[in-house]
């Protein structure tokens, strides 16, 4: 090598350990500034609500964080991360995030587009040889959105997930199933984000952990992040529980492919997720086009918005927005990340229980910041003042119940996110005339469902196959124009 050659070489080593230091200068800054935040966030009103969820539903840890404008405002970690040691939950407890991962296998598909290996619309075939004809046509947006008519493996029983020990036992298994519908023409949250997985091992050259861990987790700083691998010790690393009958039990435990997968196969501590969500709104890993697709609803190919960007859901809340996605796991985990971006805040809740509804509990910390978000159950029963807003219920309700035509319904309207028309029927199966909460006044506001403007939102509880509370959103012109079940 020259004399010039061998002084690049050196120049260009001093500045690769240059760049080195100051990313872990950074990085140590940044570290340090969280744990100053956190020390300063203590809310003895967030502390014993949490507390109290715990003791009700028997959660064994959680980790709390809550970020506005990406800086920490609220993070406790509560309870053990393993019963039989007594471990306790801390900043690098890492639980496994189920599907919250599909947003990240989802990223990893939009940074591969960013550098134009791949595009969104290639179709299937362009990364496979052997599928079914169905599936010719399948796009990786569809994919993405939901909106490609794959069946929901994660439906089987456990014995489903003894016996696939590989990915492509269950790609063969997949492809073996009908689809549910014509690719995109309708929404059903399926296994799209596995296949996906698949498609980053085909473009990339790479394992899917190896992809994730060089191009996502190592550059933002994830340090207990990782593709789910149960085989090795891993410090920190949360045990799951599952309750059975009036028991505590371990989780069910898989095959090491199962819990690996693109849809399912990601383990992360809440500082972590912190770190995720605020690159989800900085140019460090994604492009800004690929940011806003994120975070933009899909479209089905007639022009129907479904209410799921790039792995979360887009959903209207209390004349809000609220950007999320849950994760609940046979293992024994129940995770969820909710971004509410008219408040700069998002709420993350880990748990390692499989039952607890950890959106609830998301939404109700929320609710200590913004009190829009108050939760149903917490709001005072007032005086109905608004009987014709309950008779349209009435009628809805009795409607849906009974499978009737609905008139009182928008014809724009998309069922609850998550839930189907004949599940919802279930829900109300049996139930009486709805009893009136309360309602939010939403006339000075400039709210939109699907193109209605809305002018209220209002608040019943109904009893069907067990108690729940509903909020039911109210056009201008009287008929609803959206509907979604809390707990």
């Amino acid at each position: 090598m020259s004399e010039k050659g061998c002084l690049e070489v050196i120049l260009s080593s001093q500045r690769a350990r240059a760049i080195a230091l100051l990313a872990a200068l950074a990085m140590l800054e940044f570290t340090a500034a969280l744990d100053a935040q956190a020390r300063a966030s203590h809310n003895p009103l967030i502390d014993r609500y949490v507390r109290t969820e715990m003791a009700t539903r028997r959660i064994p840890g959680l980790a709390l964080l809550v970020a506005k404008n990406h800086r920490i405002v609220y993070a406790a970690n509560y309870g053990v991360a393993n019963l039989e040691l007594q471990a306790p939950v801390t900043e690098r407890t890492s639980f496994e995030i189920a599907s919250m991962s599909k947003q990240f296998t989802d990223a990893a598909i939009l940074l591969l587009a960013d550098r134009g290996k791949l595009d969104l619309d290639d179709q299937l075939p362009k990364f496979f040889t052997d599928l079914p004809a169905a599936w010719n046509s399948i796009t990786l947006r569809q994919l993405m959105t939901h909106t490609a008519g794959l069946r929901d493996d994660w439906d089987e029983d456990d014995p489903f997930f003894y016996s696939k020990t590989t990915p492509l036992e269950f790609f063969d298994v997949l492809k073996a199933a009908p689809l549910k519908f014509p690719p995109g023409t309708s929404f059903s949250y399926g296994s799209g984000p596995f296949v996906l997985g698949l498609v980053i091992e085909r473009v990339s050259g790479q394992s899917y952990a190896a992809f994730m861990r060089e191009h996502i987790f190592r550059p933002l700083g994830m340090s207990s992040t990782d593709v789910n691998d149960p085989v090795p010790v891993v410090p920190g690393r949360a045990s799951g529980y599952v309750i059975r009958g009036d028991s505590l039990r371990n989780g069910v435990r898989i095959s090491p492919a199962a819990e690996a997968r693109g849809d399912v196969g990601i383990r992360s501590a809440a500082r972590d997720l912190m770190r995720w969500d605020a690159a989800l709104d900085g140019s460090t890993l994604l492009s800004e086009g690929s940011r806003r697709a994120m975070f933009t609803p899909g479209r089905l190919t007639n022009g129907e918005v479904v209410p799921y960007g790039f792995g979360w859901y887009i959903l209207p809340f209390r004349g809000h927005t609220e950007i999320s996605h849950d994760g609940g796991f046979r293992t024994g985990f129940r995770t969820t990340i909710a971004r509410y971006p008219d408040d700069s805040l998002t709420v993350v809740v880990l748990t390692n229980l499989q039952g607890p509804p950890t959106y609830a509990i998301a939404r109700a910390v929320a609710a200590f910041y913004d009190p829009d978000y108050r939760p149903i159950p917490a709001m005072s029963p007032q005086a109905d003042r608004f009987p014709d807003r309950t008779a349209t219920v009435t009628r809805l309700i009795e409607a849906i119940r009974d499978g009737q035509p609905m008139p009182d319904l928008r014809p724009e309207v998309r069922w609850p996110a998550g839930y189907t028309l004949s599940q919802v029927r279930a829900m109300l199966a049996g139930a009486p005339a709805p009893v009136f909460i309360d309602c939010q006044d939403l006339q000075s506001r400039q709210v939109e469902i699907e193109g209605a403007r809305i002018v209220a939102n209002c608040f019943y509880r109904i009893e069907g196959t067990k108690m729940r509370y509903w909020t039911i959103s109210f056009a201008a012109d009287g008929r609803v124009a959206y509907f979604e079940p809390e707990e």
